[in-house]
């Protein structure tokens, strides 16, 4: 996500949103000054969570580990789903929206 984006969508909401934008842009200061950008974590864990349908998958048998810690395709255990996309702009703009609804309506938003 680009930090225009983060300013004119979450600086905005309140200190949470000063708090949350200022701290990413510090942190951006300490460790790569230029970049313009910013992966928001786990962001696609919780798109998941919130909607498995939010990305495209492809099934396969679920790897073990061996010794080393090296994955062992075997194709004896339980399908999984492997996600190959995950839509993150459902996931931003989510976040973007329960901002928004938290300065209206403070924890009571639903």
């Amino acid at each position: 996500m680009g930090v225009a984006e983060l300013i004119e969508k979450v600086y905005p909401q309140g200190a949470i949103g000063t708090y949350l934008v200022e701290q990413l842009l510090e942190h951006n200061a300490r460790s790569r000054p230029d970049m313009e950008f910013r992966s928001l974590g786990d962001s696609p864990c919780i798109g998941l969570i919130m909607d498995p349908a939010c990305g495209r998958y492809s099934t396969r048998p679920a790897p073990t580990f061996d010794d080393q810690m090296r994955y062992v395709h075997s194709g004896q255990h339980r399908d999984i789903c492997v996600y190959e996309d995950v839509n993150t702009r459902f996931i931003h703009e989510d976040l973007f929206a329960k901002l928004a609804q938290f300065m209206r309506h403070g924890s009571r938003a639903r």
